[in-house]
């Protein structure tokens, strides 16, 4: 029982960048460490002490349990250096183009379209009609494919309607004011820290052309 009196153990925890033999040592040359008397330990004393010689710790506690002692040390944080060489950004200028046709090439449907059918089996198709399935490039193809399910089973056999839709070539025209609306919505669609910005438009031909003079920070 005397004997269990007595400091045998002790254990560092949280030193960090401060071994744990240099926390021993300066509290050996306080007068503790392993033999100690415990019961004659005034600890917050002795981590005061401690804490005067170990400058890179912010915290110290020296903890005894019987004959084991718990030394729970914090490692002192320094300030963040400051920034001597700071320069505030300088504003830089640049420039966005987009561009895009007023005329184009509108769908004119004739009204006039026609159903053919086909099965596929796996990877089979019969056609149910005699042509060779080519249509115009001034049409429209629709194909609906519906595979057989019976009693909850999906069965390798599909119905296949395909209906085609002709129609005409016409053309069409988009306002310059449509156009340079739209145009700005694409240019102004990139975020940036904008100082100042300009828009300019130009028409060449067909073509609408709108520039985005902005004066940013980099």
């Amino acid at each position: 029982v005397y004997l269990s009196m007595f400091v045998w153990e002790i254990n560092v925890t949280g030193g960090g960048n401060v071994s744990t033999g240099e926390i021993l040592r300066t509290l050996e040359e306080l007068g503790f460490g392993v033999g100690t008397f415990g019961p004659e330990v005034d600890t917050e004393i002795l981590s005061n002490k401690a804490l005067t010689r170990l400058t890179e710790l912010s915290y110290l506690a020296v903890n005894i349990h019987g004959c084991r002692a718990e030394v729970i040390v914090r490692e002192l944080k320094k300030p963040p250096e400051k920034i001597t060489n700071f320069e505030p950004p300088k504003p830089t200028f640049r420039q966005f183009s987009s561009s895009v046709p007023l005329t184009y090439t509108a769908k004119r449907y004739s009204g006039e379209e026609f159903t053919k059918n086909a099965v596929v089996f796996g990877k089979f198709r019969v056609n149910l009609y005699f042509s060779a399935g080519n249509y115009p490039a001034s049409c429209d193809i629709i194909e609906d494919r519906k595979r057989l399910e019976l009693f909850g089973y999906s069965f390798p056999l599909s119905w296949v309607r395909v209906t085609v839709r002709q129609w005409e070539p016409e053309a069409g025209r988009i306002s310059p004011e449509s156009a340079e609306f739209e145009l700005k919505s694409r240019l102004s669609s990139e975020p940036l820290e904008v100082i100042s910005e300009v828009y300019s438009a130009e028409q060449s031909g067909d073509i609408l052309t709108l520039t985005r003079s902005v004066e940013i920070y980099e």
